[in-house]
């Protein structure tokens, strides 16, 4: 039963992203442009020479990393639960990173980004499998 609730996180974290993808420009634009004001205010008192433009950038690339990072996580520890190979798991997060940049094409104000899906999401999506390889081997001596 356990297995089942990891798969069914999984697949809900994995429409919770793509979620995100069908947000207009404005709106995604507006939520990150919110978080960057908090932190900037924050940062800004030792990192005074900091770009708003500059962290904002920043911050939407490392949400890309994160969210991926999560679902990493949550499909790794789907694997294991399954007992799918750690390499095979690979493939969802490449596929799902491809859609969710594809999904942007239909989106008002969004445009898809190659760059995002391999260079931000598909890695994210690598450092939490990896986390969650490191975290069995460590933890059952796999």
């Amino acid at each position: 039963m356990r297995k089942y609730i990891f798969l069914i996180i999984s697949i809900l974290w994995t429409l919770v992203i793509l979620s995100f993808s069908t947000q207009s420009g404005e709106t995604s634009g507006s939520i990150s442009y919110a978080i960057t004001l908090y932190i900037h205010n924050f940062v800004h008192s030792f990192l005074p020479n900091l770009e708003f433009d500059t962290l904002h950038l920043i911050i939407r690339k490392c949400a890309h990393i994160g969210e991926y990072a999560v679902l990493g996580l949550l499909y790794g520890m789907t694997s294991y639960q399954f007992k799918i190979n750690r390499y095979v798991i690979i493939i969802p997060g490449l596929i799902i990173a491809l859609i969710d940049e594809g999904i942007q094409i239909i989106s008002v104000d969004r445009g898809p980004s190659l760059i995002d899906a391999l260079l931000f999401d598909f890695p994210g999506y690598l450092i939490g499998i990896f986390i969650i390889v490191m975290f069995y081997k460590k933890i059952f001596k796999i």
